[in-house]
């Protein structure tokens, strides 16, 4: 068994007026695989079955619907090796927490003063008692997860992102976390996604900065760097930031208005196609890994070969994802998961993609630190890529 360690920094929010976009400092957190989870990576047998992909992401007759149900978050399943954290505080005394901003919920939601579950243990949590500006509300909620579940209550206070204050959001006070929390350095998450997906019909924040105008534009965006704890990766609120990437960011539009999700329409390694037939891509920053079904994915691990002692790491195939018109590829050093074995202190290889019981294709952070990735919620809404600037990683 490989050593779990985290590696954490603290995050100082930077401050800009209404009129600009703001800069959210994320940090990168990195929690090693264990062997188990190596093998099962490598041979294809790290499998979610249907059931379980269906908590998050739902797929009826192959479009995605906007059912009423609860989503999890698939970066907090064991198998999740890095996550980006950022702080919020929340209620007039500016209690702190870490979060993950996370495009495939629509959830806010911390640990209250009142949980006393194993998975609250060690979390920063939130007091209302000690809050000027929080409204009670009381309503009960509760967000099933593959691996658990959070329940709680919903509540009503001011939530700030540096100088950026909203006051009145709904959010839930958990007090009741599942044990697979304790294993994680969050206090809690924050979605990002459209209000169909949202437990209780609770809206996203981000609408609601947009809507009372907190924000100049109805765009934010990611930059996650290659490496841990070094703070530089970053969430954009109002805006992109050029410096950030390398020339223009290309559109697509949503194929569902529920998740961030565009229409894949080819996937191959170098000029040997594995998937043709278009499908759903749900863009998430809150899932660590590549996901795709179990048929496609089993093809490709066995084209990609990536042996666990890095013998062929420089000599791996490329990657390449088709969007639309637009061709986006991973080489080997994007794909591959690169770690030292404690014990022997040698490198070990494994791939950053994991098949799932469902036909769409989850592009979690293992893609997205290669792409920076902007998200426009005007009408009609859409994603954009472009090539990540990590000249100064």
């Amino acid at each position: 068994m490989l050593f779990v360690s985290y590696a954490l920094a603290i995050a100082v929010l930077v401050s800009a007026s209404a009129a600009d976009h703001v800069e959210i400092p994320l940090t990168r957190v990195s929690k090693p695989f264990s062997d188990r989870q190596i093998s099962d990576l490598l041979s294809g047998d790290l499998y979610y079955p249907a059931e379980k992909a269906n908590a998050k992401f739902d797929l009826s007759g192959g479009v995605l619907t906007a059912g009423k149900y609860l989503p999890p978050i698939e970066h907090l399943k064991d198998i999740s090796n890095v996550e980006y954290q950022g702080q919020i505080s929340i209620g007039s005394g500016g209690a702190r927490f870490q979060v993950v901003f996370d495009t495939g919920s629509a959830n806010l939601w911390i640990p209250s003063t009142s949980c006393t579950s194993i998975g609250c243990f060690g979390k920063s949590k939130y007091n209302h008692t000690a809050s000027d500006t929080y409204i009670k509300n009381g309503k009960y909620i509760r967000i099933a997860y593959g691996t658990g579940a959070m329940a709680g209550f919903l509540s009503k206070d001011q939530v700030s992102f540096g100088s950026l204050t909203i006051p009145n959001v709904t959010f839930a006070e958990a007090n009741y976390m599942a044990d697979f929390f304790a294993k994680t350095p969050i206090d809690g998450i924050l979605g990002l996604a459209f209000k169909n997906i949202s437990a209780d019909d609770v809206e996203p924040i981000f609408k609601t900065m947009v809507k009372e105008k907190i924000v100049k534009s109805p765009v934010f965006a990611f930059y996650m760097s290659n490496k841990p704890g070094d703070g530089k990766s970053e969430m954009t609120l109002g805006g992109t930031d050029e410096r950030k990437y390398i020339g223009n960011i290309t559109w697509h539009p949503l194929s569902s208005v529920d998740y961030w999700s565009i229409k894949m329409t080819q996937l191959k390694v170098n000029k040997t196609v594995i998937s043709a037939a278009p499908v759903h891509a749900i863009v998430d920053t809150g899932t660590s890994l590549i996901a795709g079904p179990y048929f496609a994915v089993s093809m490709l691990l066995a084209r990609l070969a990536v042996k666990r002692d890095c013998s062929n790491f420089e000599t791996l195939p490329e990657l390449s994802f088709e969007v639309e018109n637009s061709t986006y590829t991973l080489n080997g050093g994007d794909y591959v998961i690169k770690q030292k074995n404690p014990l022997t202190q040698t490198d070990e290889c494994f791939p950053g993609i994991q098949p799932i019981g469902m036909d769409l294709w989850i592009l979690g952070d293992v893609f997205l630190r290669k792409y920076y990735n902007a998200y426009d919620s005007s009408a009609p809404p859409k994603v954009g890529f472009a090539l990540a600037d990590h000249s100064d990683d």
